[in-house]
């Protein structure tokens, strides 16, 4: 799997950071029905180093700190460099452990999200919250499995997974394997 660098996402109600791969399975569907609920192929996959959830902590932590959104900004470009520099020696394996998710959400309009993620083998995101403890940040996170969403119902719509609970908690289905 060939890696493209660690692109961070700095807004200022929800930081993330995500690692966009070009991932290259053969024979995927453009889209599949599990369950009987129509998923479409996304177009780009990612790997979540740093979700909504944690990047509101992370921010409001950074806040408490007093500093400037110009020290913020330079936070997040160094710790952009760090994760390039550890993904040379990183590798990424996706494994055949598929999860179907079903998730509810009740904001201003109640909505369900479905998608079908792919488990990888990798120390990456153990290695990234390990580097914000090197950078000063000293405060624990929970962390998700890290995954690649492959399918979901809504475009631009995914499903945040912010611990490792939360894949039990969304999880509908197992699969070794899509077809």
């Amino acid at each position: 799997m060939e890696l493209i660098k660690a692109k961070s996402s700095v807004c200022e109600d929800a930081p993330t950071f995500i690692l966009k791969i070009p991932l290259k399975i053969k024979n995927l569907k453009k889209d599949i029905s599990p369950e009987g609920i129509q998923l479409y192929l996304k177009d780009e996959f990612h790997i979540t180093l740093l979700g909504n959830e944690n990047g509101k902590f992370l921010l409001n932590y950074l806040k408490k700190l007093n500093l400037s959104k110009n020290e913020i900004k330079k936070f997040y470009s160094n710790i952009e460099k760090d994760i390039n520099e550890i993904l040379k020696k990183t590798k990424i394996t996706p494994i055949n452990n598929f999860y179907f998710l079903k998730k509810n959400y009740n904001r201003e309009k109640k909505e369900t999200r479905y998608s079908l993620i792919q488990i990888v083998k990798t120390n990456l995101i153990k290695k990234f919250f390990k580097l914000l403890k090197k950078r000063g940040v000293k405060i624990n996170f929970d962390f998700p499995e890290p995954h690649i969403t492959l399918y979901k119902q809504k475009e631009n719509a995914g499903i945040g997974l912010n611990k490792k609970e939360d894949l039990e908690k969304y999880s509908v289905k197992r699969f070794n394997r899509i077809s």
